[in-house]
């Protein structure tokens, strides 16, 4: 089994009862409506705000001139800092 890619090693393991394939962890998007309402259906001029003054806040990626989409593992971990005092 060299010559295989990693991904045909594993399913040709899973068929023998080996190694299971498992599939990669998607991520997930929130828009920055679905943000504002996360944080308790704040307004827009709230975001803007809180992206200018709060260097720890994650920061979106622009999809197009209109749609920002902010990542929500790191608003997870950014929740978890509030919570545990950091």
């Amino acid at each position: 089994m060299t010559d295989l890619p990693l991904s045909a090693e594993r399913a040709a393991l899973a068929r023998k009862g080996g190694e299971q394939p498992t599939q990669p962890k998607r991520k997930h998007y929130s828009t920055a409506r679905q943000v504002r309402e996360r944080y308790g259906d704040r307004s827009g001029m709230w975001l803007w705000r809180k992206l200018k003054s709060d260097p720890k806040f994650p920061r979106p990626m622009s999809m197009g001139k209109n749609l920002r989409l902010f990542d929500d593992d790191e608003l997870d971990a950014y929740d978890a800092s509030l919570k545990g005092g950091a």
